[in-house]
C-alpha cells in the first residue's frame, strides 16, 4: 500500500454515547465507547460529560425554560417565583 502524509486543516467535532448507556468510572473510555485506541487517538481533545440523575432538577429546569418559551420571553422570569429558579439554573451551569 501507499503511505503518504498529506498537510490538511480541518476540526472534527465528534459526540459518542457509552455502549451501556451509563459511563462508567472503573473502564476506560474506548471501553466505555466501544472504540478501538487507535481511533480514540485520532482526536487531540477528549472530554467526557456526565449527568448525574437528579429527576427534580431536571424537571424545575425543563419547566422553567418551557414556561419561557411558551410566553414568547427566555429570558423573563416566568415562573413568578422571585428568580430562585434563574438562580437555580446559574448554580447548574456553575457545576
Amino acid at each position: 500500500g501507499v503511505v503518504a502524509s498529506l498537510p490538511s486543516r480541518c476540526s472534527v467535532i465528534a459526540a459518542a454515547n457509552p455502549k451501556s448507556g451509563h459511563y462508567k468510572m472503573d473502564k476506560s473510555v474506548a471501553d466505555n465507547l466501544c472504540m478501538p485506541g487507535p481511533l480514540l487517538t485520532r482526536f487531540d481533545l477528549v472530554y467526557i460529560l456526565r449527568d448525574e440523575a437528579d429527576a427534580g432538577r431536571d424537571r424545575m429546569i425543563s419547566s422553567t425554560i418551557m414556561g419561557r418559551l411558551r410566553r414568547g420571553d427566555p429570558h423573563r422570569d416566568s415562573r413568578g417565583d422571585g428568580g430562585r429558579a434563574a438562580d437555580a439554573m446559574n448554580q447548574f451551569g456553575e457545576k
